[in-house]
């Protein structure tokens, strides 16, 4: 009894074991969801907008305030081509309405084409704008806008979660009311007379006055007066009288498999669950409708398929199709930010790294812009504006010059002149001085000459002075009372053997000549 016992709980524990195992199993394949299951089993939800002062600067540079009013008639005419007021706008109402930042970016677009994006970003919308200012905008990421979007038929998740309408894509030649070959082109009401009720005909293919017992719609190949809510099958020109009581329509027959066409349709069916079959001509798979099993044909999804053993292979992440592409092995080119941390990409979107802190170093962005990137990432953060200071320019050896630069970030905005003074020193010396950055020249020797000063007659009597001035920076020393002599040939004029002033000597008055 012992035995029976030990042998039943054995195999009890080895169920256990197995269903916990198989659980763990299934537990590390669905954490390693590839883009293309993502994206098969995506459900949008609302965007969140959360905008720092480094982000508000990232926004400010992609932003076109003339691409904007042009693009927004609304807008344009409550602020004209005020560019501080279109910015105002966008800031604060136009991000939160899903507005396109400038005429080549639509931010609902380019989140909605790429889903390696949303499996990394979800619905934080900044970090969309971030990935395009930093990596985006020179990828082959060619689905930007809502237009482009319309072209590459895919559909764009709006700000509340929910698929918005993008521009109609025109098709010449193609009928668009009709599917097959009708009489009609257009929905069609019928020459019908009706006493009781109303009937709504429509023609979509070769019809012949087919009766349609599930809708209650009529659809007549000639004219009929009179009629109910039943259905008729009339062919020629009919007049009958209305039934008292209407006849109950048959219960439509409902077959045990929907039939999948054979040839693809041509009109996208509305109601979803679509899978993605393969297609035997390059570059083009079918959608399948789940509920109506309608096939329409489409270009690929451009993108990156992730396989097992950290592998990847470019093609269409919708139908797994790559062709003869080659399988590669995933490395990290892209990072994912997300406050102060980054988590290493591959290039098809499969996390290489743990998230890992951020190393910032302070660095110019644009005009008097600077902040913390993240030597790794890119992530920017603590973004304000520079600080000018002025610094010798010891590299210029042909002028005397300074830089304007940033005095917490270092960049170099511009090179200028300095502004030149010479001061005097009291030792017979001066030095140039910069008025604006402060460099100082080597001291020089002052180079005096001697120069006429002025008459001084306080005593009743004229007394002539000089002094030894300097040329450069005009110091004076020695002043001294002019020595005259007779000048050579002229007699009423004396010259100082100093300064060489002349002086007349009947007049003995202010001289002819400072030389």
């Amino acid at each position: 009894m012992k035995k029976r016992i030990l042998a039943l709980a054995l195999v009890l524990t080895m169920c256990v074991g197995a269903a916990t195992t198989t659980t763990a199993s299934a537990a590390t394949k669905s954490s390693r969801m590839t883009v293309t299951q993502f994206a098969k089993t995506e459900q949008p939800s609302a965007y969140k907008v959360k905008i720092t002062k480094s982000d508000r600067a990232m926004l400010k540079k992609l932003f076109n305030a003339k691409e904007y009013a042009a693009m927004y008639p609304d807008v344009y005419k409550a602020y004209g081509n005020n560019e501080k007021k279109l910015w105002q706008h966008f800031i604060t109402f136009g991000i939160y309405e899903g507005r396109s930042i400038n005429e080549n970016l639509n931010i609902m677009a380019y989140s909605s084409a790429y889903p390696d994006l949303r499996m990394a970003y979800g619905n934080d919308l900044m970090k969309y704008y971030k990935h395009y200012a930093t990596y985006g905008y020179k990828e082959d990421r060619n689905v930007k806008t809502l237009k482009d979007a319309a072209n590459a038929g895919i559909k764009v998740i709006g700000m509340d979660g929910n698929y918005i309408e993008t521009p109609a894509v025109s098709d010449p030649g193609k009928d668009t009311t009709s599917t097959g070959n009708t009489n009609q082109t257009t929905p069609n009401t019928g020459n019908t007379n009706t006493s009781s009720g109303s009937a709504n005909t429509s023609n979509s293919g070769n019809t012949n006055g087919l009766v349609n017992n599930n809708t209650g719609n009529t659809s007549n190949a000639g004219n009929t007066n009179g009629g109910t809510k039943n259905d008729s099958n009339n062919s020629g020109n009919t007049t009958s009288t209305p039934n008292e009581t209407p006849a109950k329509p048959d219960k439509p027959s409902t077959p045990d498999k929907p039939s999948t066409p054979d040839t693809p349709s041509v009109t996208e069916c509305d109601h979803g669950d679509f899978t993605y079959e393969k297609s035997s001509v390059s570059g083009k798979h079918y959608k399948v409708c789940g509920k109506c099993h309608e096939k329409i044909e489409e270009s690929c999804a451009d993108g990156y398929i992730q396989l097992g053993d950290d592998r990847h292979v470019h093609g269409c992440y919708l139908c797994g199709d790559y062709g003869n592409n080659e399988i590669s092995q995933c490395w990290s080119m892209r990072y994912g930010e997300k406050d102060g941390f980054h988590t290493a990409y591959c290039l098809c979107g499969r996390a290489m790294s743990a998230p890992e802190k951020c190393d910032y170093e302070l660095r110019w962005l644009t005009g008097n812009i600077h902040g913390e990137i993240c030597k790794v990432c890119g992530e920017v953060s603590n973004v304000k504006e520079c600080t000018p200071t002025y610094v010798y320019n010891s590299e210029d050896t042909q002028n005397i010059s300074h830089n304007v630069v940033c005095a917490d970030c270092g960049h170099i905005f511009e090179t200028e002149a300095c502004t030149l003074k010479v001061i005097p020193s009291s030792d017979g010396t001066h030095k140039t001085v910069c008025t604006v950055c402060g460099h100082e020249e080597p001291e020089e020797a002052c180079e005096y000459e001697c120069t006429f000063d002025e008459i001084d007659n306080s005593t009743g009597v004229n007394k002539y002075y000089h002094v030894q001035k300097c040329k450069i920076c005009g110091a004076e020393k020695d002043r001294e009372e002019c020595t005259y002599v007779p000048v050579d040939g002229d007699s009423s004029k004396e010259k100082c053997t100093e300064c060489g002033n002349v002086r007349t000597v009947a007049q003995n008055t202010i001289p002819e000549d400072d030389k």
